[in-house]
């Protein structure tokens, strides 16, 4: 109820009842305007003020702060980003996005993937784009299906979206990996590196560790080992690269040179490198083979 009262006195400013600065109604005149209780009128005066639009002073009155609307942007997060800590990059870019709409005098709005729903946006955003409240989105690590946003539905409360991390869309690149393992080596001996790690997810590392050995031998650098333990084949690839690059680490002989052949483990990678806050390339010097339709771009 009081959201009605809201809507309403805005849609008159809007419409220019009262102009910036001006006095609105006392609270007594309001109540005589609106059938709802004086507690409704004064909560839906409290959201107005919430949200910058008016200004209640003691002892002076209501007055008009401005006519117009903040633009509000939706900030979609997955819920990894409170369930893990393998993401500090979501946290680091939601952080400096949020700081980023408030320099601009924007409202941003911080929303939860719903797993439960079959569009993965949650029930209070979609009532928020169906309200044309939502101006744009910026997702970041979300999953929300991508064929949602192909839909007629989606068509008619689309809004602009930028995505940072998760890739929308599935993909299947079929690469080389041993000309690029090769290549790897051959250039981290040419800048004078010496101890090299492979990391792979296990069943990959079996596969390759060989031809990664005789790479190493013939540029005459050193192969560290991998960890005894693996990570765990339940996590997702960004895990497995996460928790494996924290093992490698830990490591009594750390490698000066992390070689990642798959784009999606060297986010997890990436996503380490922040957490174990490590200088590249002084301390490791990283070489990721990924696609270039990613748009890898993690500091």
């Amino acid at each position: 109820a009081y959201e009605a009262v809201a809507d309403d006195l805005l849609r008159r400013i809007n419409e220019c009842e009262w102009q910036p600065g001006e006095r609105l109604p006392t609270l007594r005149a309001l109540e005589k305007t609106y059938p709802q209780s004086r507690m409704t009128v004064y909560k839906g005066l409290e959201r107005l003020e919430e949200l910058g639009y008016i200004s209640m002073q003691q002892g002076r009155g209501i007055f008009v702060r401005r006519a117009r609307p903040l633009p509000r942007v939706a900030i979609l997060t997955n819920t990894g980003l409170y369930q893990h800590g393998y993401m500090p990059f979501a946290f680091q870019a939601f952080q400096h996005a949020h700081a980023y709409f408030a320099r601009m005098g924007m409202d941003a709005q911080l929303y939860s993937e719903d797993a439960l729903n079959e569009t993965g946006l949650p029930s209070g955003l979609l009532q928020e784009m169906e309200r044309k409240k939502i101006s744009g989105m910026l997702a970041i690590e979300a999953r929300f299906p991508s064929r949602y946003m192909r839909t007629d539905e989606w068509n008619g409360k689309a809004v602009p979206v930028v995505n940072l991390g998760a890739a929308p869309f599935p993909h299947t690149v079929y690469v080389d990996r041993n000309a690029f393992i090769d290549r790897a080596v051959a250039y981290a001996a040419a800048q004078g590196r010496s101890r090299l790690a492979l990391v792979e997810r296990a069943e990959h590392l079996a596969a390759h560790l060989g031809f990664f050995q005789a790479c190493c031998e013939k540029h005459g650098v050193n192969l560290l080992a991998p960890p005894d333990r693996m990570p765990s084949a339940d996590l997702s690839y960004e895990e497995y690269g996460f928790d494996l690059m924290q093992r490698t680490w830990h490591e009594d002989a750390t490698p000066d040179v992390i070689v990642v052949p798959d784009d999606v483990i060297a986010k997890g990678v990436a996503q380490a490198v922040l957490a174990l806050r490590l200088s590249v390339p002084e301390e490791a010097l990283v070489i990721a083979m990924t696609n270039r339709g990613v748009k890898f771009f993690y500091p």
